[in-house]
């Protein structure tokens, strides 16, 4: 930061936080500006050679482990208390402005490292390639929004059981509904495939999806006089790489804006400065010159700092100057906004459903290779292929992330595609019964509770005396997530389609048909349930059947 804007700094807060009556001018002078004369004077007196090459101004020093090093060394020479004294009625004239600036930077570096973490955690490095899996109905779908989401805002999106909406992780005050999200999400998808500004795509694989259809391919195409002619249309994956290699400096200052609305402090190597923007949308520094910098020339200066990296604003400037651009007095704001925007991420997202239906080899193709991290656009080992139907090199950019979701119940992947294992970073959706507290539906003379029917369901599949499954072939708690909505008629008659019409024909297949395994799953095994589950589809049986799991010890009554 500049040492005139922390010494500013400094200033205002001695006035902020002095209680009772203000400073006087002597000793807000003394505070402020002839502190460093005194420095001054223990480092010229000094023998200590590490002394003598301390820095004569306390505002070089913007971090407390910084000034801490500093004051000690001062603290410990022999002329630290001689100057503390002299000259004055009452000691302590280097020692007090000392202990005032440590707390102003304690303070500070509270404020701004709150800033800073959650600025980065936000970021976190989020994989590249990812994929949710888990077993039917845990919501895999369902969360590729909030992923997707997550990564357009850069922020971490968290579920919050008690309040029923997601907040950011390391920012527990930033809070949006799962609705809110869906909006935005909504509005990505519908606009058309032409416009770049469009950032999400979705695609579900399934067995006859092909490389034609997913990077680019021959079509027929019937003109107006009903000739066939055949032409070549990109496919989804092409499109969406399209416009992420495609970003302009007007997206990028739009990002920038975003994330440094008015009033906002931008820092980069030893400069700080606080901007805003005018109605024009040119940005404007705040800090010292409070003059503007138009969008065109900022646009020129970001093209040149691209090719030249500026290593100081006075590099800048006579590059400015060379080429006959006005900097219009702010050359230091301009560069560390300028560095900030080279770093700006602007993130594009294609979700892939039932990744695992799908050929791999057949869809992929080639570009199974490109989608890995360090070959992508800019990375370590970046790799170019040329397509084979247009002819055109291709390579996948570095800001495009890809969000598969697996269901794991489904046999025909038991042997999913080895490159795709080693190429995406895998991520387990187990069902998830908090999401069902509470939810009690009563029905006549039954209560249902909706947790314990899918904890004990869960428990007896992958019991190795009752069901006999691994974990992927539980059931997620996607089936019962809404059933508690609307009037009684309405959550029994939801109930009734949740359990005969989806989680019962899936136990069904399962386990082939084997009716006294599916009993015992359903605590039914003794004479009466068996019973009730050869007419399950009579009278109110499946009602009796749930209230059966309903009352069923759960592992949390066991413990």
């Amino acid at each position: 930061m500049n040492i005139l804007v922390q010494k500013e700094n400094f200033k205002q807060w001695l006035i902020k936080t002095k209680k009772g009556s203000p400073y006087s001018e002597q000793t807000m002078s003394y505070y402020t500006e002839r502190i460093n004369n005194n420095i001054q004077k223990i480092i010229n007196r000094s023998n200590n050679p590490i002394v003598k090459n301390l820095k004569n101004n306390i505002y070089y020093y913007q971090t407390v482990e910084d000034f801490d090093e500093f004051d000690s060394l001062l603290r410990n020479d022999s002329n630290f208390d001689i100057v503390n004294r002299t000259g004055q009625s009452q000691s302590g004239w280097v020692s007090t402005p000392l202990k005032h600036y440590r707390n102003f930077l304690i303070k500070n570096s509270d404020s701004n490292n709150k800033s800073v973490t959650i600025k980065q955690a936000n970021l976190i490095k989020t994989p590249l390639n990812q994929i949710l899996y888990g077993p039917p109905g845990t919501g895999k779908t369902y969360n590729t929004v909030v992923k997707a989401m997550s990564i357009i805002h850069g922020k971490d999106y968290e579920y919050d059981y008690k309040e029923g909406n997601y907040y950011n992780k390391f920012d527990k005050k930033d809070t949006i509904t799962y609705k809110e999200l869906l909006e935005e999400y909504g509005n990505e998808l519908k606009k058309e495939v032409t416009d770049f500004s469009k950032r999400i795509e979705f695609v579900t694989f399934h067995q006859s999806y092909s490389y034609e259809e997913f990077v680019e391919g021959i079509k027929p195409d019937l003109e107006n006089n009903n000739t066939l002619k055949y032409t070549r249309k990109d496919g989804i994956f092409k499109e969406i790489c399209n416009r992420a290699n495609k970003i302009t400096f007007e997206d990028i200052y739009k990002e920038f804006k975003n994330q440094y609305p008015n009033n906002s402090t931008i820092a980069w190597d030893k400069y700080k400065y606080v901007i805003s923007y005018n109605k024009e949308g040119s940005l404007v520094d705040d800090t010292e010159a409070h003059t503007s910098m138009p969008f065109d020339k900022l646009r020129i200066l970001f093209e040149a700092d691209k090719k030249y990296n500026f290593s100081s604003p006075t590099e800048m400037q006579k590059f400015a100057e060379d080429n006959k651009i006005s900097t219009n007095g702010m050359p230091n704001s301009t560069l560390v906004a300028i560095k900030l925007m080279r770093n700006i991420h602007i993130p594009y997202v294609l979700i892939i459903d039932e990744i695992n239906r799908g050929n791999i080899s057949k869809i992929f193709g080639e570009l199974i290779t490109l989608i890995e991290e360090d070959k992508r656009t800019g990375g370590d080992n970046a790799l170019m292929v040329t397509l084979p139907y247009s002819q055109k090199p291709f390579s996948v950019p570095s800001n495009l992330y890809i969000i598969g979701t697996m269901n794991t119940a489904d046999r025909s992947i038991a042997l999913l595609d080895t490159a795709l294992r080693r190429r995406f970073d895998f991520e387990e959706m187990p069902p998830d019964e908090k999401l069902l507290e509470n939810k009690i539906i009563k029905i006549k003379d039954n209560s249902i509770n909706l947790k314990n029917v899918l904890t004990n369901i869960n428990k007896n599949i992958v019991d190795e005396k009752i069901g006999g499954l691994d974990k992927n072939y539980k059931i997620g708690h996607a089936f019962f997530i809404n059933v508690d909505k609307g009037t009684s008629k309405e959550q029994e008659s939801k109930l009734k389609r949740a359990f005969l019409n989806k989680i019962y024909p899936l136990l069904e297949e399962y386990f082939y048909d084997d009716e006294d395994k599916i009993a015992k799953v359903l605590n039914c095994g003794d004479k009466e349930g068996k019973n009730l589950l050869e007419n399950i589809y009579e009278e109110d049986n499946w009602v009796k059947i749930l209230e059966r799991l309903s009352k069923q010890k759960t592992q949390d009554d066991e413990g």
